[in-house]
């Protein structure tokens, strides 16, 4: 779903645990460890064009709901 609502290809983490993973490497970081090894890539995913471009609709109508609703945004 993310893949094609993004329009790219998306690689899965092989990691179990890859918000743990996350956490540990940054507490690695801040304390000056050197960094382990990589994981290696999990599967990757493709996007579906054809959905890719119903969720292009969807953000494009979204938009223009809530500039109705709230007003263009100012940036």
């Amino acid at each position: 779903m993310i893949a094609s609502a993004l329009g790219t290809p998306v690689t899965l983490s092989s990691e179990a645990e890859a918000s743990i993973r996350g956490a540990a490497l940054l507490t690695l970081q801040a304390l000056g460890a050197p960094a382990p090894p990589p994981a290696p890539a999990g599967r990757l995913v493709m996007p579906d064009s054809r959905r890719h471009a119903i969720y292009q609709a969807a953000m494009e109508r979204q938009r223009r709901l809530y500039e109705t609703v709230v007003g263009p945004r100012l940036s």
